[in-house]
């Protein structure tokens, strides 16, 4: 690895290490794997954070391994508090650590909280996550895939570096997050690399991802569109467009994206709607992707306004 790299990320390793002033606490959850945590405080709000054992004789190891399910939520001292971040290092060095499953609640990964997993094969980014700090995944060389979700808007420096056993990576993003320095320094370059089928073009073009040449429509993007029907007419269209979709159980965010990838225009659509009026009288004209998504779906459809 280039020797400027190491020390950079030693550096962020050792501020980061520093922050934690908080005392930790133990709880078992319902596997009987003891995990430590903080109290914190985010939006004015008591919550919890994953951390590591101080109490180690080398800060920098835990003994966490084998397979981990971090609750979304622990008692302590009579109450109950959300699990919103897992803190940076938290997991560092735990080379016996095989799997770890994130729950929804956390909204944080802090940097280097998984670097030098050299065991682990599986772990979830929930959607709540937005962002993967700087050196998340370093050195986790064991781990065959990785799933980015739809909330993550950027990556930070080295954070998948040296994780050479990637085989394929999954970003559901529409719009290609943006990457720091060295992130996927050391992954082959000729692996499947899964978008959603409208952003193919922005991820072709796009600083970093464009390094990958086997860019591909995700899976998951071809399931999901073939279980739902939606229909924009007419198409091309001018000043309105009509939305028709079936079998919406909740309410869904319509987004309309330029042909940059830029949002200029969001609706809401109610559950059980059949059909939407949309206002494009507005847009220039041209080739624009529309977005319908909630917590069940993820469809996007092209529309040509004239």
């Amino acid at each position: 690895m280039n020797k400027t790299i190491q020390i950079l990320l030693a550096i962020v390793f050792a501020i980061s290490l520093n922050t934690q002033a908080q005392e930790e606490f133990p709880a078992v959850n319902d596997e009987g794997d003891t995990i430590y945590y903080f109290i914190h405080y985010l939006d004015n709000q008591p919550c919890l954070a994953v951390t590591y054992s101080s109490n180690q004789v080398d800060p920098w190891y835990d003994d966490y391994r084998g397979s981990i399910t971090i609750p979304d939520s622990v008692l302590y001292e009579g109450n109950y508090y959300i699990v919103k971040t897992i803190s940076s290092h938290a997991f560092l060095d735990c080379e016996e650590l095989t799997s770890v499953s994130i729950p929804n609640s956390v909204v944080s990964i802090g940097p280097g909280a998984f670097s030098h997993c050299s065991a682990l094969t599986s772990v979830n980014i929930p959607n709540s996550v937005t962002s993967i700090c700087s050196g998340t995944f370093f050195g986790c060389e064991a781990l065959p895939s990785i799933t980015i979700p739809s909330s993550v808007t950027e990556i930070d420096f080295s954070a998948f570096i040296h994780c050479l056993g990637l085989t394929s990576i999954t970003c559901s993003a529409q719009i290609p997050p943006q990457l720091g320095l060295y992130v996927f320094e050391d992954v082959d370059k000729s692996i499947p690399l899964y978008v959603p089928e409208a952003s193919v073009g922005l991820y072709q073009a796009a600083e970093g991802w464009r390094d990958f040449y086997n860019i591909q429509i995700g899976l998951d993007d071809i399931n999901v569109a073939n279980n739902i029907n939606v229909l924009i007419y007419p198409n091309p269209a001018k000043d309105k467009a009509k939305i028709s979709i079936d079998n919406l159980n909740s309410k869904a965010d319509i987004i309309v994206y330029d042909i940059m990838g830029k949002e200029v225009k969001r609706e809401v659509i109610a559950k059980e709607t059949k059909e939407l009026e949309l206002n494009i009288s507005d847009l220039k004209r041209g080739v624009y992707n529309i977005r319908i998504v909630n917590e069940t779906i993820d469809i996007t459809k092209k529309l040509v306004v004239e």
